[in-house]
């Protein structure tokens, strides 16, 4: 319908769409951001949300009407089928500028292969540096503090490369992020981190019990759907799965970004 606008959170399109007054209340409340992308039938194309007319309060008008756009001959649908079908570009992420990270697959595959993969190290550290450092909100619209966005990738490979002990740091950070987020107060991550350091085995069972279960509870605050790695986390209990715990990691660094990002 025309007066459906669809817009995006931290680059991503969200799966909603809002009226012309819910649109403005987010923009009020902050929940839209004026980078934030907006588009509605009309339009020829998404537009930056301070674009808008009237949308965020210091340009709102006296008499306080719905946000509006300068007329748009209309055309057709095309417009929002193709942000349907594939996720609209953050400001800042146009791959028509260049750089690394925008390079063709092919031509890294084929970097990496006459370099010996050292290309191909340094183009998967760029990314995920690139990704971790991504603009988000510090807080979701409950006012709960939220965790920072890391690459699993990134996770993976500096847990390997130390030979875990970034693994356990990791985890101390995460139960900080998962503590503030959820509001418990009965675990210290500093205690849970220094056993760790101690007993080598103590990691497998944190892993195992005690980071799934603060995980799920961060899920449900945030209504995310549980992860299915944590159906799995019983099993790392095992002393001969540690090897594959940096990988274990990147399933739960990736279910919580997807709580980072919605901040929902």
């Amino acid at each position: 319908m025309a007066s459906e606008w669809f817009y995006t959170v931290n680059g991503q399109q969200s799966p909603n769409s809002a009226s012309d007054a819910q649109i403005k209340q987010m923009a009020t409340s902050g929940q839209l951001l004026p980078t934030d992308m907006v588009w509605k039938d009309g339009m020829d194309n998404w537009v930056p949300a301070h674009t808008i007319k009237g949308l965020f309060p210091a340009s709102r008008p006296a008499s306080g009407e719905s946000p509006v756009v300068e007329p748009v001959p209309p055309k057709n649908q095309s417009a929002r089928k193709s942000a349907v079908e594939s996720p609209v570009a953050s400001p800042g992420e146009d791959e028509s500028e260049g750089g690394i990270t925008g390079m063709h697959p092919i031509l890294v595959l084929l970097l990496s292969t006459v370099t010996f993969g050292l290309f191909g190290l340094v183009y998967a550290y760029l990314v995920c540096r690139a990704y971790s450092g991504q603009e988000q909100r510090a807080t979701d619209t409950a006012g709960r503090p939220l965790g920072r966005l890391r690459h699993p990738l990134a996770v993976s490979l500096f847990s390997l490369i130390t030979f875990g002990f970034y693994y356990k740091y990791w985890v101390y950070k995460t139960i900080q992020e998962c503590a503030a987020f959820t509001g418990r107060k009965d675990i210290n991550a500093r205690i849970e981190l220094s056993l760790m350091l101690v007993l080598p085995l103590y990691t497998n069972y944190v892993s195992a019990f005690r980071l799934p279960e603060m995980i799920r509870a961060v899920q449900v605050q945030a209504k995310q759907p549980e992860a299915g790695a944590l159906a799995v986390a019983p099993f790392f209990i095992i002393p001969c799965f540690a090897p594959a715990l940096p990988f274990l990691a990147m399933a739960y660094q990736d279910a919580l970004n997807q709580v980072w990002v919605s901040g929902s």
